[in-house]
């Protein structure tokens, strides 16, 4: 069996640091005492918390132990968001799906982790308001945009024209619309396109998303000709005309200066 001896010097203090595993160790004359401890996240919870659409989250709180005390956060997965510990969520959308990681932290020691996951299932729901008003110009294009996500995914999109008792969208053959849809990804959407827009096609839009168990969602665009002139420049227009506009008016001020300068260091006869 190894055996080591040593020999204390009488007014000699040996002062010490050990690291072993994730502890720190410190001492004087062989007597050690932990010093710093790696955190540890204590808390247990599902890797994947099933919700309903509007339900809510009770408190999720992260616990950790370390010395010193560590310092804990959440992550959302994908972006930089830093959320306070606990987290919670009073009404639960399809916004807060994802996955989040608890995070334990403390000095000279690499962070501890833990994930967990939030699944929404529900009906379909259509980001935005419910009502949109689009405002535009005789012959010129309006676009309505539906985009929705479900769990269920949502699998088909209905449009319905009219105010009051609304009738589908004929658009197959009909050169006043077009309709452009994907129905892929977690955000499935549908543009449905007034080519040139004039009296008889101003009116109230009603976009329908369904999923697989007939679950829906509406929005509606209430759309409107302009009235009054139309201005013969677009705002965006005006804007890039006025930036030309002002970058030629001081590329100018600046030739003026550089002629007067140089005019200045001419010797004079």
């Amino acid at each position: 069996m190894p055996h080591t001896s040593s020999r204390r010097v009488p007014g000699v203090k040996l002062f010490f640091v050990l690291l072993i595993g994730s502890t720190v160790f410190s001492g004087v004359n062989g007597q050690t005492t932990p010093t710093a401890v790696a955190p540890r996240i204590t808390s247990t919870w599902d890797s994947v918390i099933q919700l309903n659409y509007g339900d809510s989250l009770p408190p999720l709180d992260c616990r950790a132990e370390g010395t010193p005390k560590p310092a804990i956060s959440w992550r959302r997965e994908g972006t930089s968001q830093v959320l306070d510990n606990p987290i919670s969520f009073p009404y639960t959308t399809y916004t807060q799906e994802g996955t989040y990681t608890c995070v334990a932290t403390s000095p000279d020691f690499p962070p501890a982790t833990k994930n967990v996951t939030i699944d929404v299932t529900g009906p379909p729901d259509i980001s935005g308001p419910e009502v949109v008003t689009k405002s535009a110009y005789k012959d010129r294009q309006v676009q309505m945009e539906c985009r929705a996500r479900g769990d269920p995914p949502v699998t088909r999109f209905d449009w319905f024209v009219g105010h009051g008792r609304a009738q589908p969208v004929q658009i197959e053959g009909n050169p006043d619309y077009s309709l452009v849809e994907d129905l892929t990804g977690s955000s499935p959407t549908s543009t449905l396109t007034i080519v040139s827009l004039k009296d008889t096609l101003a009116d109230e839009y009603a976009c329908w998303a369904m999923n697989a168990e007939g679950q829906k969602d509406m929005k509606r665009f209430n759309v409107e000709l302009a009235s009054g002139p139309e201005p013969l420049v677009s705002t965006k227009d005006a804007a890039i005309a006025g930036g030309v506009v002002g970058a030629l008016v001081f590329m100018t001020i600046v030739a003026v200066i550089v002629f007067f300068l140089w005019k200045r260091k001419q010797p004079r006869n």
